[in-house]
């Protein structure tokens, strides 16, 4: 009989990512080791100051021997548990659950209303965005309220205007944007800071430092003075390129910031 480590187990809800329920992202949710394979892990959001959350997972075994399931550590949590929840005379208990069997060939499913992982001092919010663009990914996880913060690039999901409407459906569900700003141009920036200050549900700005080339090609490009992200007053986004300048620098990668699978799909592109 073989067991499954706390630490492997870690590390495929992290490999997880963003929290998901649905069938439809299980094949992108997926780690298998040895061949124990961690599947549609998600866990319930933490709005408002909350450290507590649970995690749900199915542990599939696909080898011949059998397998328990003896502890669990996150870097998302000081403490995690497995409980099991039952219902006892019409009363909800939860109590801890021990080590679990998964058999050799089975599985083990960890679901709402029977065992699953209790996470104790979460430290980290759950987010999902950047690659997630398109709203049947992201949009069951905000209506769940699975999640605590959209992750959105401004410039995969159609732009300023869309974003907005992203920003005020998601505030109906208490969920906070952040969107992605790396790798913006100062235009993106400056686009991310106007979409901060216009809607009541902004969480976090993502910021990054421009290089001196960048600024003099870019100018009026977001400013950090004593801790404040300053806003340009100027029309539009505030910001003028000196083509004749970016000419004398142009790009030399053909597909930049482009990542792909195995199989040569992109995944994330800008070029």
């Amino acid at each position: 009989m073989r067991w499954i480590f706390a630490a492997f187990l870690a590390a495929a809800l992290c490999a997880c990512g963003a929290p998901t329920q649905t069938e439809t992202t299980s094949s992108t949710t997926s780690v298998v080791t040895n061949g124990i394979e961690v599947r549609n892990a998600w866990a319930s959001p933490t709005p408002g100051g909350v450290t507590v959350s649970a995690g749900y997972l199915t542990i599939v075994n696909h080898s011949s021997d059998a397998d328990r399931l003896i502890g669990v550590t996150s870097e998302r949590a000081n403490s995690v548990d497995v409980h099991q929840m039952s219902m006892e005379n019409g009363v909800m208990q939860m109590r801890s659950a021990g080590e679990l069997l998964i058999p050799p060939g089975g599985a083990l499913t960890l679901a709402p209303g029977g065992y699953h992982l209790m996470f104790t001092n979460v430290t980290t919010p759950f987010a999902i965005g950047e690659l997630w663009n398109n709203p049947h990914e992201w949009q069951p996880l905000v209506e769940e309220r699975q999640i605590d913060y959209i992750r959105h690039h401004v410039s995969h999901i159609g732009g300023f205007t869309a974003a907005r409407k992203v920003a005020a459906f998601v505030e109906n569900y208490e969920v906070k944007f952040a969107w992605h700003g790396a790798p913006n141009s100062p235009v993106g920036s400056m686009a991310n800071l106007t979409l901060d200050l216009t809607n009541e549900n902004f969480g976090i700005h993502e910021h990054i430092d421009y290089t001196p080339l960048v600024e003099d090609i870019f100018h009026g490009a977001l400013k950090i003075k004593d801790g404040y992200a300053w806003i340009s007053e100027k029309p539009g986004w505030g910001i003028e390129v000196d083509e004749a300048l970016a000419a004398k620098h142009p790009i030399t990668d053909e597909r930049p910031n482009e990542f792909r699978t195995k199989d040569g799909s992109v995944i994330q592109g800008t070029g």
